[in-house]
């Protein structure tokens, strides 16, 4: 057999790029499914997120304030203009006709707002006794899926933990405590996800880079990726505490006989704080 010829070398090179194709075609299908999956995902922890209900049940509350408004003023308004006429022109049967109905319908639209207000201000103060929603959980890239999952394993678990805090004595200061974990919380979360975001792009752009951009690609990734995972080892911290924070307050609140629960209660707690205040310095740039 004779050497091979341009053009079965140009055969072979094709040969080998279909052969790779599949490869990239696999890892693009997997990425697509995730995708898909955690948008899915959380579509649905949305939901379910009490934070989330509460919320949109305030703005529909408002909006009933609103409605119960426009329609005060504007029985209002048809009621003076009705009464200015027959002023004018004299009181006729048609008129004061009108006049009572315009005011029946002031009636109705002033107790249906007073109704409103009240309903609005019941659920205002549940939104603010509730957590805030957890931040967004967006898809990532594999490299970091482990983190980010244990990261949401801890944010889930936080937030149950830190609401039991305080709940029996309903203490001030606890409970300004647990709003102060969370935000704290919810701040290092999001941060957390935002450079998982940008790991995953980091990613993506360097699959398609050019060979001499990959390695500077690469090596901003790695230093992406070691800040996440001592991130989330951050985070598992801050859950700890969290437990051991809400054994003591429980065991305060059940009249524990221990003589030193209130120092263990405000040791713990002293803890917590300090671990947010550490949770904080990870938000910063």
């Amino acid at each position: 057999m004779g050497k091979p010829g341009p053009l079965d070398k140009d055969a072979m090179r094709a040969l080998v790029a279909r052969v790779g194709d599949p490869a990239r075609a696999v890892d693009r299908g997997a990425d697509l499914v995730n995708q898909v999956s955690v948008t899915a995902s959380e579509y649905l922890r949305n939901r379910r997120d009490v934070g989330v209900i509460a919320e949109k049940r305030r703005r529909a509350a408002r909006r009933r304030v609103s409605l119960w408004a426009v329609i005060s003023v504007l029985a209002l308004a048809l009621g003076l203009t009705s009464l200015t006429d027959m002023l004018q022109t004299g009181f006729t049967g048609g008129g004061i006709g009108a006049l009572v109905i315009f005011g029946a319908l002031l009636v109705w639209g002033i107790v249906g707002s007073v109704r409103a207000a009240r309903d609005l201000s019941r659920r205002t103060r549940v939104v603010r006794d509730l957590p805030p929603p957890q931040p967004k959980r967006p898809a990532v890239a594999a490299p970091i899926r482990d983190d980010m999952a244990k990261l949401d394993g801890y944010s889930d678990g936080l937030r149950q933990l830190v609401g039991l805090i305080g709940v029996a004595q309903d203490d001030s200061g606890l409970l300004a405590m647990r709003n102060d974990i969370l935000a704290a919380a919810d701040d290092a979360e999001a941060r957390l996800r935002r450079q998982a975001s940008e790991f995953t792009g980091l990613v993506r752009a360097r699959a398609s880079a050019p060979e001499a951009a990959r390695a500077g690609i690469g090596a901003t990734a790695a230093d992406l990726r070691r800040q996440i995972g001592t991130g989330v080892l951050a985070y598992g911290d801050l859950v700890t505490a969290a437990s051991e924070t809400v054994a003591a307050s429980r065991a305060l609140s059940a009249g524990s006989p221990s003589p030193h629960a209130d120092e263990a209660l405000a040791g713990h707690a002293d803890q917590l704080r300090a671990l947010a205040a550490g949770m904080r310095e990870l938000t910063t740039d």
